[in-house]
Order: C-alpha cells, then sequence, then structure tokens
C-alpha cells in the first residue's frame, strides 16, 4: 500500500512538470493545463503525508546531533 501511494505521488510530481511544457509546445490549452495542475496538486497533497514521516528520516541518520 504505501509503494502505491508513494508511486502515486511521484506521477502527480512528473505531471506538474510535463503539463506546463507541453502548454510551452502548444500541446496543450491553458486552461486544460490549470485543471491538470489542480489535480496533480490534489493527488500529491493527499498522497504525500502517508509516506513521508520525519521520524523515519531521522531513525535513518545514525549520527546524533550535539
Amino acid at each position: 500500500m504505501k509503494r502505491t501511494i508513494k508511486i502515486l505521488s511521484f506521477i502527480s510530481l512528473a505531471i506538474t512538470l510535463v503539463a506546463p511544457v507541453m502548454v510551452w509546445q502548444g500541446l496543450l490549452d491553458p486552461a486544460t493545463n490549470k485543471r491538470i495542475l489542480a489535480f496533480a496538486m490534489l493527488l500529491w497533497f493527499a498522497t504525500a503525508p502517508w509516506w513521508m514521516n520525519r521520524k523515519e528520516l531521522e531513525n535513518d541518520n545514525p549520527v546524533k546531533p550535539a
């Protein structure tokens, strides 16, 4: 489950990079771009908190701060 959520969140980040490039190339109109970016933003904010955990990041660091 966590892996699926990670994949979805990275797909949403990829969408936020690809969609504006498609507008720049003339393959996508700006109104559609806004809807796509809104969807990607909602997908990111819905999925990222489930797999981004600070406690895991702190436990991965073997050096303790002074």
